[in-house]
């Protein structure tokens, strides 16, 4: 098909003219360059204008920036299509550079580039025909790689060109063809056209590529047919397209970028609008909207590093500008981890818990329920449960985390029961406050109010000897603590101020030593009494012992006569213990007597054998 340029068809003059043509760029010699727009559109229905997470911030408002529109990166620079030149300028803003002051023949209208090499096409480069030329990143010779004439215009009118780091991708805005070759212009392949017509008919087309597949704005032409505004896709092999995103909210899309799992349109039309859309489908949202933007340019639009490099005309498509280069910060999304916390018991001390951002940025905590946290520590404040959330708020380049929890139980604490040793009482005397007396405390060694249920109980008199007393204590806070109880041990004794020695015939003092004489029988006696002083005690179980003296061992009595085995017998008449003692086994010398009492006591003497 014959090239028909811009300047020789009238009919697509008029339409210029009308300003229906919307983005036809083969008119060079009537615009300054491809990112003038005849005029913004209206707003689509629905669209407020209100700006969106995106964070705005100047890059370069060079004088020399007079109708920027393509933009490209490679990570340290920008390489912005200016008319038919080409600057740079330092990806974190400042002058721009001239790199080539005439690229090419009408006007750089796409700019796309792999390793050092830059790659710009021009739908009237060849002058009348697309061509597609190469150079360097650091400016220097420049080599024409697809002549349009030449090549028998596969390409008609060229506008996009976009790669994936090996191959070069091209859109066509008469042919709505998109195309493949190699970066020294051979191996041209048509992966796609979605329609056919002449000049008249003609709608911009712009790509962007990522992950393999080929993402297209087309800003429609109602004028000629109902070519309504889109966002496709198409297999970067070449297939069928499948269209995104159809009509409003989209109006003028013009530039598109890809990146964060997101695809990014520039839209002129919707109030210097760029959108938002998930790489898996959706609505379009608006990212940033309306001022600084004047006018975004044709194909400016470039996403690297979390965030786009945008062009915009400033000049409502007037010539000379002054135009601009703005960077967008993207939020994008991060993820929390934060592990399970184990169960806790009330009283536990404060522990610290961890968890991260995938973005590395801090992550802060709440909490709820039983507990509180400060910082990453967290203290339990009574039984229950307790809820930990784990927060990541985001800033001007991560979207707010979604919030994590993390729940755990929390035990009831033991209160801790006190219950000093009681101190000894004297048989016949009932238990009281004096001996019932645990008390008990909880966490943080506060002092707990509750019920203490002793056993035996106040009131009872307790048989002699070592004796077992229980306590168990029910707190009046039953929510944050159980129940508790413990044991004492109290000795019983014997009244010791009444009774409870030897009787005569062995009674002392005052003789120093009573002495009997070998294999005479020694009445062994003594009395007990309760705490009273008066009433006896017949219930005592006693058991004797004798031992050599000095140094003799205790042993238990055996003798034939006149009394068996070692218990006393209670003697009611006289109410006295007693017990006969046969010597006939003793020779000369010095044996003490030990009657060894159920309470625990002892009375002893010595006596002498002659």
């Amino acid at each position: 098909m014959q090239r028909m340029s811009a300047r020789e068809s009238a009919g697509l003059s008029t339409l210029l003219a009308l300003g229906l043509a919307g983005l036809a760029l083969s008119g060079c010699s009537e615009r300054r360059g491809p990112s003038s727009v005849a005029g913004p559109r209206s707003l689509s229905p629905g669209f407020d204008g209100v700006a969106g997470s995106g964070v705005v911030t100047l890059i370069s408002n060079d004088p020399s920036l007079t109708n920027p529109g393509p933009i490209t990166t490679d990570g340290a620079k920008l390489y912005v299509g200016n008319g038919n030149a080409i600057f740079s300028v330092p990806i974190g803003g400042g002058a721009a550079t001239t790199l080539y002051a005439s690229a090419t023949p009408c006007c750089v209208v796409g700019l796309t580039r792999i390793g050092a090499s830059l790659f710009w096409i021009d739908p009237n480069g060849d002058p009348d025909a697309t061509a597609i030329f190469r150079g360097t990143s650091s400016g220097g010779a420049i080599t024409k790689i697809y002549s349009g004439f030449a090549a028998g215009q596969p390409i008609v009118d060229g506008v996009g060109v976009a790669t994936d780091g090996t191959k070069l991708y091209t859109t066509d805005d008469v042919q709505g063809r998109v195309n493949s070759l190699n970066p020294d212009g051979s191996a041209m392949t048509l992966l796609g056209s979605r329609y056919g017509g002449f000049f008249y008919g003609e709608h911009f087309n712009t790509l962007a590529e990522n992950g393999g597949t080929l993402f297209i704005v087309d800003p429609g032409n109602q004028q000629v047919g109902p070519y309504q505004p889109q966002l496709l896709e198409i297999p970067a092999t070449g297939g069928s397209f499948t269209t995104i995103v159809q009509g409003a909210p989209l109006v003028t899309p013009i530039a598109v970028a890809a990146g964060d799992g997101k695809i990014f349109i520039a839209d002129p039309g919707a109030g210097n609008t760029i959108w938002s859309v998930p790489i898996a489908g959706g609505t379009p949202t608006a990212l940033v909207s309306g001022a600084p933007f004047v006018q975004l340019g044709a194909n400016g639009l470039v996403f690297f590093n979390h965030a786009l490099y945008v062009t915009d005309n400033g000049n409502s498509g007037a010539e000379d500008g002054p135009g601009a280069i703005y960077r967008v910060s993207l939020a994008t999304d991060q993820t929390i981890s934060f592990g399970a916390l184990s169960n806790r018991t009330f009283g536990d001390p404060p522990f610290t818990i961890t968890a991260s951002a995938s973005s590395g940025l801090a992550v802060s905590f709440t909490a709820s329920g039983a507990c509180t946290v400060a910082g990453s520590t967290v203290s339990l404040t009574g039984a229950g449960a307790c809820t930990i959330t784990a927060l990541q708020a985001g800033d001007a380049s991560f979207n707010a985390a979604p919030n994590v929890t993390q729940s755990f139980t929390i035990a009831k604490a033991t209160p801790v029961i006190a219950w000093s040793p009681p101190a000894s009482m004297v048989y016949g005397t009932a238990l009281s406050g004096t001996q019932l007396d645990a008390t008990a405390t909880g966490v943080g060694g506060v002092a707990l109010t509750g019920a203490f249920s002793y056993s035996p109980s106040a009131g009872t008199v307790l048989n002699p000897g070592p004796q077992t007393l229980t306590v168990s204590f029910t707190p009046d806070d039953v929510v944050n603590y159980t129940g508790a109880g413990t044991r004492a041990t109290i000795a019983v004794l014997y009244n010791t101020a009444v009774g409870h020695v030897f009787l005569s015939p062995i009674k002392l003092p005052p003789q120093p030593q009573r002495v009997f004489k070998v294999g005479s029988t020694i009445p062994v006696k003594f009395q007990l009494f309760l705490a009273d002083g008066v009433t006896p005690v017949s219930t005592a179980v006693a058991t004797l012992q004798v031992s050599t003296v000095p140094g003799g061992v205790p042993v238990a009595v055996a003798s034939t006569v006149p009394s068996q085995g070692v218990t006393f017998r209670y003697d009611p008449l006289d109410q006295q213990y007693v017990f006969n003692l046969a010597t006939d086994r003793w020779s000369m010398g010095s044996y003490r007597l030990i009657a060894s009492l159920d309470d625990g006591s002892r009375i002893t003497v010595v006596v002498g054998a002659r």
